[in-house]
């Protein structure tokens, strides 16, 4: 791995995880402030006590026990994937403004992110298709924040 930092894998791995957890938890925040009263406070409260809890626990844990902190990590994080998910489609049951655009990207985010998963599982020998759903999300968000006004 080609770097300008002499750093050892431990520290990039424990950093890979590191922005895993601190990543969904800015998703989780984006989601509350760009849709504002769509999602409740506690979502995004939820979202950064866990990221801070796995994100410290990442940097004292063995690096070997790393996959299972993830996996452990996952299940919180699809809990408040599928909250996300029921709360952006109520927006689009009321029209709430953007909801729609965003439950777009955030869908398509979604499926890219199980495939992956699928992928790194082994389960299938599908091709990663994470650069295509991070674009379209990038895209969709961008696009809201700008008609938007931020």
């Amino acid at each position: 791995m080609p770097s300008h930092l002499n750093l050892g894998f431990l520290v990039y791995g424990r950093i890979a995880y590191l922005c895993v957890f601190i990543g969904f938890a800015a998703l989780c925040g984006f989601l509350h402030h760009a849709l504002d009263g769509l999602f409740a406070k506690w979502f995004v409260k939820s979202s950064i006590a866990l990221g801070s809890l796995f994100g410290f626990l990442i940097l004292w844990i063995p690096y070997s026990s790393a996959d299972r902190l993830l996996m452990i990590y996952a299940v919180f994080a699809l809990i408040l994937l599928g909250y996300a998910m029921i709360r952006l489609a109520v927006g689009v049951w009321k029209a709430f403004p953007f909801a729609n655009i965003v439950l777009l990207g955030f869908a398509c985010l979604g499926i890219t992110l199980i495939n992956d998963f699928i992928y790194q599982m082994t389960l299938s020998n599908t091709p990663s298709l994470i650069p295509f759903g991070v674009s379209v999300f990038t895209f969709t968000q961008a696009y809201t924040l700008s008609a938007r006004g931020y």
